[in-house]
């Protein structure tokens, strides 16, 4: 990535990951998300510019990354 550098980054967000969800067979915690966000956040700063966009598929999807934040 930093040898990359692009432009911007672009997160295709997706909760399946989430501690207890249905579909997914991850544990990741409100506090694992957030750490996964800092390590993205600052890849970003160091790329590019801070250009971060992240999208989610469902409303789900943002309160969950309230949580992480």
């Amino acid at each position: 990535m930093r040898t990359f550098k692009p432009d911007f980054i672009l997160i295709s967000a997706s909760f399946d990951a989430m501690r207890n969800d249905l579909l997914g067979l991850f544990d990741i915690t409100p506090k694992g998300f957030a750490a996964i966000t800092r390590v993205v956040v600052g890849l970003a700063g160091e790329c590019c510019l801070g250009v971060l966009f992240p999208c989610w598929k469902a409303v789900i999807g943002w309160m969950a990354w309230a949580r992480a934040w």
